[in-house]
């Protein structure tokens, strides 16, 4: 059952080592993540709003774009034997419905003896950087 997970020890880990996966963002994951998130703000909900603001049309909420980091960390790198210990982000450009998004993670630092793993993760956008951020995990094997 737990085959599709990579199973990663502290000492099979390299700095360097990247995963990565490309979704499209489509509006039945806008509706679904305002759902869950209960946000309501007008800028994710209205193009007009968000038009108002300076944007071409409505964004989409930056912790749902941000979610798909924890699948990436916990079942491809540094996978099953980890748990976050903190993440940060910085959102550089808005993502809008049917937008393109590549989500890279990969490992910039290793602490063998705390067994801590640090992470780069990024959030691509043709070729450009939208969303930059930086994680620490524990390893727990």
């Amino acid at each position: 059952e737990n085959s599709k997970f990579k199973k990663y020890t502290i000492s099979q880990l390299k700095i360097g080592k990247k995963v990565s996966i490309t979704r499209v963002i489509n509006n039945t994951f806008l509706t679904e993540s305002l759902n869950y998130l209960k946000d309501n703000h007008p800028i994710h909900t209205s193009s007009e709003w968000a038009k108002s603001l300076g944007y071409k049309k409505k964004i989409i909420p930056g912790f749902a774009i941000t979610s798909f980091f924890s699948n990436l960390i916990g079942t491809k790198l540094p996978g099953i034997y980890c748990v976050i210990m903190n993440l940060n982000f910085t959102f550089k450009s808005p993502v809008y419905v049917n937008d393109k998004l590549t989500f890279i993670c990969k490992i910039s630092k290793i602490h063998k003896l705390f067994k801590v793993v640090k992470l780069e993760l990024f959030v691509i956008k043709k070729n450009t950087k939208v969303v930059l951020g930086i994680a620490s995990c524990k390893i727990l094997k």
